[in-house]
């Protein structure tokens, strides 16, 4: 008998495989829109913009993407072994992705608005965050830039494997 923390993450990677059988069907639905290259339409909002290799990105609905252990800006490979890891960061910003504060790489946190490499490396240094609003403490945040990058920081919640 398997231990059931092997048995949750076989039906997470089941449930997982199922979504991305399933993305063309969302596309026919309109839960998938632009191709791969293009950025999303600015009139319909994506809630979590997922990348599958050789499918392009698709939006998933929130439901679908929290029991898929997927989190907006996930890129996926699917294969012999299912791989997982994170858009472009040139992707991420054209669909306005969430950007983790605690596990962005440095070129993820210099995707966001007004951030440069040197900045990147700041807030890199001054991890973790426990609240968005403590990014204020690296220097070269204040109140305006921190307000324009808003809309896509996240700090995640730990997962709970």
């Amino acid at each position: 008998m398997r231990p059931p923390s092997d048995r949750r993450r076989d039906a997470g990677d089941l449930l997982l495989l199922i979504l991305l059988a399933a993305l063309p069907l969302f596309a026919l639905r309109g839960l998938m829109f632009p191709p791969a290259l293009g950025p999303p339409h600015p009139e319909t909002p994506c809630p979590v913009p997922v990348e599958v290799s050789g499918a392009g990105v698709g939006c998933l609905p929130p439901a679908a993407a929290r029991a898929a252990r997927l989190s907006a800006g996930d890129r996926l490979s699917p294969g012999r072994l299912l791989l997982r890891g994170r858009m472009a960061p040139g992707r991420l910003a054209a669909w306005n992705a969430p950007v983790d504060l605690n596990r962005a790489s440095l070129a993820e946190l210099a995707s966001l608005d007004g951030v440069g490499p040197r900045l990147a490396e700041r807030i890199a240094r001054a991890r973790p965050f426990g609240k968005i609003d403590e990014l204020a403490r690296v220097r070269g945040i204040g109140r305006k830039k921190l307000a324009r990058m808003r809309p896509r920081l996240a700090i995640a919640q730990p997962r709970l494997e």
